[in-house]
């Protein structure tokens, strides 16, 4: 199997005249590009949910009791881990790029 997929991608990177890892590398990017995009949209779906412009709006919301506790914390803490995995996907695209 694996040496099915490296004969494809030395035939496919060949076709587009790159190197092999230069492909790979390329391919790594622009998957990483595409799973920030979603996780962007996901996030800015949340807080527009809420009809907020920043987490920290969101925060000071639910502290304040301005809007439910509950799904609003558990929005909360799904943004923070967001902004997690898309500060780890920007480090991986730096050490890619």
């Amino acid at each position: 199997m694996i040496d099915n997929i490296n004969t494809i991608l030395n035939d496919v990177s060949k076709r587009y005249g790159i190197s092999q890892e230069t492909f790979i590398k390329q391919a790594a990017i622009n998957f990483l590009t595409e799973k920030k995009r979603h996780l962007l949209i996901e996030l800015n779906q949340i807080m527009r949910n809420h009809k907020v412009k920043t987490l920290n709006e969101l925060e000071i919301l639910v502290k304040n009791r301005k809007i439910d506790e509950h799904p609003a914390w558990e929005d909360l803490i799904d943004c923070e881990n967001l902004l997690n995995d898309l500060n780890q996907i920007d480090d991986d695209i730096r050490k890619l790029s």
